[in-house]
C-alpha cells in the first residue's frame, strides 16, 4: 500500500507471506545422493535461516504545517517525521540428538519428538525457550521423527526514527537540523536457541547440550533488520548552498 503526499502525510507498507521448504542438502546424503534411508520425506523441513513466515514494513514521512500563528510557526512549523518500521515472525531452528543414535557416523541427526503439545512452556522465557522433555533420543539403530528447522523461535521487531527542520537563510541557502534514532524503543531481538547457522540465524540445539532451550545471543543484524544493535542516536547539520 501506498499513500502519496497529502495533508503532509505520505507513506508506504508492505507485507508478505512465504514459506520455503527444503530437502536434506549435504548434510546428509548417502553415496548415491540419496537422502538417508532412500526417503526424501524423512528429513524434509522448513529451509534453514531463510524461511520467515512473514515480513511487515511501515514507513512514513509527516511533515507540521505552517502555523498561522506568530510563535508555533517559529517553533513548529515545517518539522518532519519519518518513523521506519520492521517486523519479522518466529525464527526457525533445529534439534539434533547430539549423538550418532543411527549407528551411521552421519551427523545431525534429529531425535523423537514424543509430546507435540509440550514443546514450548507456558511461558517462554531466554532462559528456557523449549521443554526437553518434549524430545527422546531415537532407537539405536533409527533416525528420528523430527523434521529439520520446525521450532519457532522469537519474532523480530525494528524501529527506527527520524526528526528534522530545514531553515531557510536566503533564497539559495538553507540550514538542516537532524536527529535519528535506530531501534528507538531499545527493544532486544534474541536469537533462536543453540549455535551455528549465518548471523545467529538458522541454528541448531542438541538434545545432550547443558543449556538446552536456552537463548544466549540475539542477532547480529546482518538479517536487514539491524536487529541486533542497542540504540544509537545520531545528530547532524547541514548547511545546504
Amino acid at each position: 500500500m501506498q499513500k502519496r503526499i497529502s495533508g503532509g502525510l505520505s507513506g508506504q507498507a508492505n507485507y508478505t507471506w512465504s514459506h520455503c521448504i527444503s530437502d536434506v542438502y549435504a548434510d546428509n546424503p548417502t553415496a548415491g545422493g540419496v537422502s538417508i534411508a532412500d526417503n526424501r520425506r524423512q528429513f524434509r523441513g522448513n529451509c534453514l535461516g531463510i524461511d520467515r513466515r512473514q515480513l511487515f514494513g511501515m514507513s512514513m514521512v509527516a511533515t507540521t504545517p505552517k502555523f498561522s500563528n506568530t510563535a508555533l510557526r517559529i517553533l513548529a512549523s515545517n518539522w518532519q517525521a519519518a518513523p521506519i518500521l520492521s517486523i519479522a515472525s518466529a525464527q526457525l531452528f533445529a534439534v539434533f540428538a547430539g549423538t550418532d543414535r543411527a549407528l551411521t557416523t552421519v551427523g545431525n541427526q534429529t531425535p523423537n519428538l514424543v509430546d507435540p503439545n509440550g514443546i514450548y512452556p507456558s511461558k517462554k522465557t531466554a532462559n528456557k525457550w523449549i521443554n526437553a522433555s518434549a524430545f527422546a533420543p531415537a532407537d539405536p539403530g533409527t533416525y528420528g521423527n523430527l523434521a529439520y528447522n520446525s521450532l519457532k523461535g522469537p519474532h523480530t521487531v525494528q524501529l527506527n526514527m527520524a526528526l528534522s527542520r530545514t531553515f531557510a537563510i536566503h533564497e539559495r541557502q538553507s540550514i538542516q537540523i537532524r536527529a535519528e534514532a535506530f531501534n528507538l524503543p531499545n527493544h532486544v531481538n534474541l536469537a533462536t536457541p543453540g549455535a551455528g547457522g549465518v548471523g545467529n540465524i538458522g541454528r541448531s540445539v542438541t538434545l545432550n547440550s547443558p543449556n538446552f532451550g536456552q537463548i544466549t545471543s540475539d542477532i547480529s543484524g546482518n538479517n536487514g533488520l539491524q536487529a541486533g544493535d542497542y540504540r544509537v542516536i545520531q545528530f547532524a547539520m547541514k548547511f545546504i548552498f
